[in-house]
C-alpha cells in the first residue's frame, strides 16, 4: 500500500499527538531529491558531522 506525502506526514503526526498539517493546495514546483551546494555555510565554517554521503 502506498502512502501519499499528506497521507505519510498525517499519520506520523497523529502518531505524536501533533496537529495536521495545513494543505494549502499549491502544486509544487520544486523537484525532489535535488542536490544542493553547502559551499556557503562551510565557507562560514559550518562542520559537517557526517561531512560525505555514501551512495550504493
Amino acid at each position: 500500500m502506498a502512502l501519499s506525502s499528506g497521507e505519510l506526514l498525517d499519520r506520523i503526526f497523529e502518531a505524536n499527538n501533533l496537529p495536521k498539517v495545513s494543505w494549502d493546495g499549491s502544486p509544487s514546483v520544486r523537484p525532489y531529491n535535488a542536490r544542493v551546494s553547502n559551499l556557503k555555510i562551510k565557507v562560514a565554517g559550518y562542520q559537517f558531522v557526517h561531512p560525505e554521503i555514501r551512495e550504493f
